[in-house]
Formats: structure tokens, sequence, C-alpha cells
């Protein structure tokens, strides 16, 4: 096996393990074809995973010669997609803080309505009980 022959094996072997960490993190789908002919390998990733015709990312590297180059473009690829995968982890976490921060907002809310609801009950009782101390001197028969 020549050197970059062995390079390849090795990044397939790593794109599969980045792969099934993030479909076991996140759900997300990773895709890997690898293209001998011309070179080329190809990660699609799906956040949150795989649904017909739903938005997706590619990245693909095609690879020189050189297995210095070679290292050094497959480097590359494994960081744009580790970087993309973080930066999902990253908004995955943003929506679930959102998602904290709305249920916070909506119990605090469900406070006030009860408060303002018990102000209205006791006014109306006032209304009920105490009809004349209740109307403005203009009001009054």
């Amino acid at each position: 096996m020549n050197n970059r022959h062995q390079i390849i094996c090795e990044t397939v072997a790593r794109l599969m393990e980045i792969s099934a960490n993030a479909k076991e993190d996140s759900g997300t789908d990773v895709f890997v074809s690898w293209s001998p002919h011309c070179g080329l390998i190809d990660a699609t990733v799906y956040l949150n995973g795989w649904e017909q015709d739903k938005s997706h990312e590619t990245f693909s590297v095609f690879l020189v010669e050189s297995p210095k180059q070679v290292r050094r473009q497959i480097n590359d690829f494994l960081a744009k997609i580790i970087a993309y995968l973080g930066s999902a982890d990253t908004r995955d976490a943003e929506i679930r803080q959102l998602s904290d921060e709305a249920e916070r907002l909506r119990k605090k809310l469900g406070k006030v309505r009860r408060k303002l609801n018990n102000a209205r009950k006791e006014q109306l009782e006032a209304l009920k009980t105490k009809p004349e101390e209740n109307y403005r001197e203009a009001d009054k028969p």
C-alpha cells in the first residue's frame, strides 16, 4: 500500500468515526463517498438527520499526487467538517437555551396572568359589595 493510499484509507476511516459520533450526539447524518478514479472524497452533512429534499452541506476534496499535499488537503477538509458539526452543536445548544428561556417566560407570564385575574376578581367583588364607593364623584346619581 503506497503512502497516498494509506492516507486516503485513514481519512475515510476518520470520516466514518466523525459520522458515527455526529449520529449518536445529534442525529446528524454524514454521507461519505470516495471516487478513486478522480481522487475525490465527498462528505454530505444533514443536520439532525437525513430527509428527502432537506437542505444539506457538502464538503469535497480533490487529492493531488504528493503525499505531503494530500495530508494537508485532508487535514483542511476534516477541519472544515468538524468545525461545521461543532457549529451545529452550538446552534443546538442555543436552541435549547432559547427553549429554556421561553419556558421560563411562559411560567412568568402565567404568574402575571393569575395576579391580574385575581386583581380583577377583587375589583368585581368590591363593586358588588360597595357599589356606591366605586363611582367617581361625577358619576354618582
